[in-house]
């Protein structure tokens, strides 16, 4: 009798200490995921240094587009002083905005550099003018096509560096072809159709006919403009004399280089950044 209780004693007693195990290891498991999740919650400072140069990049592209669009600016002189004047006040908001959380932003507006720009459009036409460019670099080209002004199964012609897309109507489709890839794309005839050049985007889908490379010696044409028609606008840096530009060229802003730093009590981070939106990788 005295031996059975003795065996109900060890068995307690490692009962007991099995649980004393199991309590521990829980705590350990939720100390780690405690650590872990205050570690993910307690912020990474090169992320926020680069969400802030995201953001200052996307805030100056809009400005400058803005201002570039701007029709009471007589001059780029006009919008310069205006992108340095908006980018003073986005200054501004983003270094009360950082202030809370215990970091200093700057952009250096001061030392803002512009490059000039053209910016060449047709509106609303029921065909499209001819003329050719030269250009280092080109953006923002779109074109609304108005199908209903377009000849059927007579393509207008973008020639690009010497590399050549056309667009066609035909019975029932519209077709972009050639490029560097030398691809194919269709979609139905509709009242307007967009055409996202620089975008490489066709009525919305991917259309990857390949942007050519572009330098100071670069060209860029519309040729056979009166079988096409609608709305188009695009944004080159010139280089060169100009000939044969469309009426509606006016001066523009091309690209936009600005200093930024942010200052946070882990990080001291400073950089240089090109704005030019909408610009392809090329």
């Amino acid at each position: 009798m005295e031996e059975m209780n003795d065996r109900g004693q060890l068995l307690l007693v490692a009962g007991i200490l099995l649980a004393v195990v199991f309590v521990a290891l829980a705590l350990l498991v939720n100390a780690a995921i405690y650590t872990d999740n205050v570690a993910t919650r307690g912020g990474d400072s090169a992320g926020e240094a680069l969400e802030y140069q995201a953001s200052v990049v996307g805030a100056v592209g809009e400005l400058l587009d803005a201002e570039n669009a701007n029709d009471a600016h007589e001059n780029r002189t006009e919008i310069r002083d205006s992108i340095r004047d908006g980018s003073e006040d986005i200054s501004r908001i983003y270094a009360q905005n950082h202030l809370r959380r215990g970091a200093t932003t700057a952009i250096d507006t001061e030392g803002m550099t512009f490059e000039d720009g053209l910016l060449i459009r047709e509106s609303s036409v029921e065909d499209f003018e001819e003329w050719s460019a030269n250009a280092s670099a080109v953006r923002q080209f779109v074109i609304e096509l108005d199908t209903g002004n377009m000849t059927r199964n007579e393509p207008f012609r973008i020639d690009i560096n010497g590399t050549e897309v056309e667009v066609n109507k035909t019975e029932d489709e519209l077709i972009v072809r050639g490029g560097v890839e030398g691809i194919e794309c269709t979609t139905d005839v509709a009242e307007t159709v967009r055409f996202d050049v620089t975008g490489e985007r066709f009525d919305g889908e991917p259309c990857r006919f390949g942007w050519p490379t572009l330098d100071d010696e670069s060209q860029i044409s519309l040729e056979d403009g009166t079988n096409g028609g609608g709305t188009y606008e695009l944004t080159i840096r010139p280089s060169g004399q100009q000939t044969g530009l469309p009426g509606e060229t006016i001066d523009t802003i091309y690209r936009v280089a600005v200093g930024l730093r942010i200052d946070t009590p882990d990080l001291r981070y400073g950089t240089t950044v090109q704005i030019a939106p909408g610009e392809p990788d090329a």
